[in-house]
């Protein structure tokens, strides 16, 4: 909802964490990010500003109604020399779908409900012409030995720090011509950057309302694809339908990448 704020007509300065504002700041160019700080930035304290809004907020106010949602292809831009270097990291072969990945929420009270462990996700990766790549965030090098050493095999890239450079994190997303993903900052971050985004939506305490109570498609996101579970617990049952989509996705063609 940045474009509506940006569209009202007067200056507009936004706290952000610091590692997103490179991001934000390419993809709205006349909205002033500053860092979220204590003691706040001094920028926050200019006499001009006469009116504050927490940013969760303007949803009753911009979408109010499913009419009040654009259809976009993205509204978050990565830094496209930053891409360019992910895919000469990548060196995809012709026929190959570059297939970003992740599986683990870091939610502490609610990231139990929304992960699957990877090792369950081999006969979804397992496919020809499939070229997987790690998009998972924190300590995530135990988990791919592990998948790798059983036959998988998962690309990384150990000088990309996704948790602390989202802007090169960005860029890796849109590096790819997939992301696959269950619900977590990957999930968003991709859908926005408008590459095509397969989301694995958990049931019950996991399913937050950002997702919606059913259906494929999201308001917020056009770019992304809802696979929902009808278990307890996310696993084999939602896997093999994401499976049998990218089954069928591969078959049809080279996919020739997503970013804007």
């Amino acid at each position: 909802m940045a474009d509506d704020v940006a569209q009202l007509g007067c200056r507009v300065v936004w706290e952000a964490d610091a590692r997103l504002i490179p991001l934000l700041a390419r993809s709205y160019p006349t909205i002033s990010f500053l860092p979220r700080a204590m003691p706040p930035d001094p920028g926050f304290a200019e006499p001009w500003i006469k009116v504050q809004a927490p940013a969760g907020s303007l949803g009753a106010r911009f979408r109010r109604e499913m009419r009040d949602f654009p259809t976009r292809s993205a509204y978050l831009f990565a830094d496209r020399s930053k891409v360019d270097d992910v895919r000469r990291l990548i060196s995809k072969r012709p026929g190959e779908h570059v297939v970003g990945i992740s599986w683990l929420s870091r939610n502490a009270e609610i990231g139990q409900f929304k992960s699957i462990p990877l090792t369950a996700w081999r006969d979804v990766l397992g496919g020809r012409g499939i070229r997987a790549v790690s998009l998972q965030y924190g300590d995530a090098a135990p988990d791919i030995e592990e998948f790798n050493r059983h036959g998988g095999q998962i690309e990384t890239f150990a000088d990309i720090d996704m948790t602390q450079d989202i802007d090169r994190l960005a860029a890796t997303i849109a590096a790819c011509d997939l992301v696959i993903t269950v619900s977590n900052t990957t999930a968003h971050l991709a859908a926005a950057l408008g590459v095509e985004t397969w989301v694995i939506v958990p049931p019950a305490a996991g399913k937050l309302w950002y997702w919606g109570h059913g259906g494929a498609t999201s308001p917020w996101y056009s770019a992304a694809k809802i696979f929902r579970t009808q278990a307890k617990v996310l696993g084999a049952d939602v896997l093999a339908d994401v499976s049998r989509a990218l089954t069928a996705l591969t078959s049809g063609g080279v996919h020739s990448g997503s970013m804007p």
